[in-house]
């Protein structure tokens, strides 16, 4: 059991990218900061529920606590047609023709009144 507690982790390189992270986006979740290890760090060796239990296991070692924070929504004034748009973006993992997932970004507009 000792040796668990001493044996090198895959993501124990990136402890201070974490700390700065989570000093920084207290409301980080474990899958964004697994998105941000592909996107800014280039690492994609681990899957997401190892993520999921180091981003944990940091936060209780450094004393980080998750914060959630509420987005608010309102009402806006409708304008006239095609004056106004709604923009949503997003992301989804699809499987190519050599059997491999890649990572799609999308994008959808809806006017108003049309």
């Amino acid at each position: 059991m000792e040796n668990l507690k001493i044996r090198k982790r895959k993501l124990d390189p990136f402890q201070d990218q974490f700390l700065s992270w989570l000093k920084e986006h207290q409301d980080l979740s474990a899958s964004q900061i697994s998105d941000w290890l592909e996107e800014r760090c280039f690492f994609t060796e681990v899957g997401e529920s190892t993520v999921r239990t180091y981003v944990r296991e940091f936060r209780e070692k450094y004393h980080i606590p998750k914060t959630v924070t509420f987005r608010s929504y309102e009402a806006v004034e409708e304008l006239p047609k095609g004056k106004q748009m709604q923009v949503d973006f997003g992301e989804i993992k699809i499987k190519t023709f050599e059997d491999k997932w890649i990572k799609v970004y999308v994008i959808a507009f809806v006017l108003s009144h049309s």
